[in-house]
């Protein structure tokens, strides 16, 4: 978000199943960086990163803008939602940006054992404050703080049998014997310094986030009578980050940089029996853990000529970990590891015309190991080394036709090893690594529009992902050739949007999409 990594560097506080749901009401633009990073960005973008870029306070001018929206779900809930943000100028050099958000996601998901229907409503608001002070015609400041709540009633799950895979009752159906629940909250803060010194420019960003996970978990399942388990996740986290970039466009251009985050977590259980608020069992699970990473990285872009220029990084990492693990439904122990990974970037680019771009790319990305929770030896490692991704990419960006058609396309391979999978012993889950995978595929994107009214766009992928290499017949169950889970083989959209002028400064538009997902391994 902006200049803050958001989420979990371990795998300690649930960091693989929760995501950002970032409300995108005042965001300038979203950015989508595909594959592994290899130097400015570094753990955990074996993948890709996504980048929220908030609009930034403007002194220029007084703004305030209000939104509202509204939706109905066939099966379930009306859903809405309300924005707004306002613009203040605070003299000729500073001003102030503060937005809000009250969204209601109605629920389709029913419980016919109870007599209940649309359960799984999700309820979130949220709010963000930004200052900009132009201290100087080479300095600026920019300070900023957002929060936001998502409450949520129940799990989008449905009561399903495990062969054949079909739903047990109706489609939308799922049984419990009372409501389950989930609290998200993330608070993020950030300081930026941008200062432009002449010959090169330094960018400075102090952040602290919170992010706070409360769970009321069915557990009827697991202990064969009505229970629950309630999970409290907090966690904290301090980074630093300081660049110094070449003002020079042209030539040779340079990045250096350091990096450094200091996390905390702490995941904490506790089983109840029979329904709320229920019964204390006793049973118990906490795990206290804490990561620090430290960073520098860098890069050089040569323009050999106008049309050929060749990009080169690299980035160092080292982290340590340690987790204190407590309880009285599992062992206790302390357990700690240390890793260190150089991941590197080299992406030549040659421009056939100012309207048609050829392009390679080289990275690598990886993911920290850790120490593990407590549990079985022979199942469950002390700790987990980190896995590893090398991303081979060829690409084409061109506009043939002149403000009419741009199309971007490209092929890719890539390559993982040690892999790193869940296992379950019996009692709890833990990490440990696998063989090696690997993805091959094609994306492309086609952008028309015939007049300055009408847009279509088409875009596609096609993905072939599969391990490599067998993995423990026991506890995992892969062998080579497996298609890795959640990885179609089509995906394709098509997005068509006419936007005119309705009266005055008023514009309407309207708009249709189809979407196309394949078939793909649930696990």
């Amino acid at each position: 978000v902006d200049e803050t990594p958001f989420g979990s560097s371990t795998s300690l506080v649930n960091a693989g199943v929760l995501a950002l749901d970032l409300d995108p009401f005042d965001i300038q633009r979203i950015e989508v960086l595909r594959g592994p990073q290899g130097t400015l960005y570094g753990a955990n973008t074996l993948g890709g990163i996504i980048k929220f870029v908030t609009v930034a306070p403007s002194p220029a001018s007084f703004e305030a803008r209000a939104g509202g929206s509204f939706e109905s779900t066939e099966g379930g809930e009306s859903s809405w939602a309300t924005r707004a943000m306002v613009n203040i100028p605070l003299g000729d050099q500073a001003a102030l940006r503060v937005s809000g958000l009250r969204r209601s996601l109605g629920g389709y998901i029913d419980d016919p054992s109870r007599g209940l229907e649309d359960v799984n409503g999700v309820e979130t608001s949220g709010w963000r404050a930004a200052f900009l002070l132009n201290a100087t015609d080479n300095l600026t400041i920019r300070l900023s703080a957002q929060s936001q709540d998502i409450e949520s009633d129940a799990s989008d799950d449905v009561a399903y049998f495990q062969s054949p895979i079909e739903p047990i009752a109706g489609d939308t159906d799922q049984f419990s014997p009372f409501s389950v629940s989930s609290d998200v909250t993330y608070r993020i803060l950030n300081g930026t310094i941008d200062w432009d010194l002449g010959w090169a420019s330094l960018a400075s960003s102090s952040s602290y986030s919170e992010l706070e996970q409360h769970h009321l978990e069915d557990g009827t399942l697991a202990f064969g009578t009505p229970s629950f388990l309630i999970e409290d996740i907090p966690q904290d986290k301090f980074t630093q980050e300081v660049r110094l970039s070449s003002n020079n466009t042209d030539g040779l251009e340079w990045i250096v940089g350091g990096f450094y985050t200091l996390e905390h977590g702490l995941l904490d259980q506790e089983i109840f029996f029979g329904t709320p608020p229920g019964t204390v069992t006793g049973l118990t699970a906490s795990i206290d853990s804490e990561y620090k990473e430290t960073a520098v990285f860098g890069g050089v872009t040569y323009h050999f000529s106008p049309q050929f220029d060749i990009n080169a990084g690299a980035r160092y990492a080292q982290n340590d970990q340690s987790m204190n693990q407590g309880g009285t439904a599992v062992s206790n122990g302390v357990e700690q590891s240390s890793d260190s990974a150089i991941t590197y970037s080299v992406a030549p680019r040659f421009r056939f015309s100012d309207r048609t771009m050829l392009y390679a790319r080289i990275a690598t990305g990886y993911r920290p190991g850790g120490p593990n929770i407590l549990g079985v030896p022979s199942v469950i490692p002390a700790t987990f080394n980190p896995d590893e991704t090398t991303n081979y990419e060829i690409g084409i960006k061109t506009d043939p036709i002149d403000g009419l058609l741009r199309v971007d396309a490209s092929a890719y391979y890539i390559e993982g090893s040690d892999n790193q999978l869940l296992v379950f012993d019996g009692a709890v889950s833990g990490n440990t690594n696998g063989g090696s995978a690997e993805s091959q595929g094609l994306e492309w994107s086609a952008t028309l529009t015939p007049t300055d009214a009408l847009t279509v766009v088409w875009s596609g992928a096609y993905t072939d992902a599969q391990l490599t290499d067998n993995t423990d017949p026991i506890v995992v169950g892969g062998v080579a050739g497996d298609p890795l889970p959640y990885a179609p083989d089509w995906a394709s959209t098509l997005d068509v949007s006419y936007e005119w002028s309705a009266f005055g400064n008023a514009t309407a538009y309207l708009g249709g999409a189809w979407r196309y997902v394949g078939e793909q391994s649930a696990n």
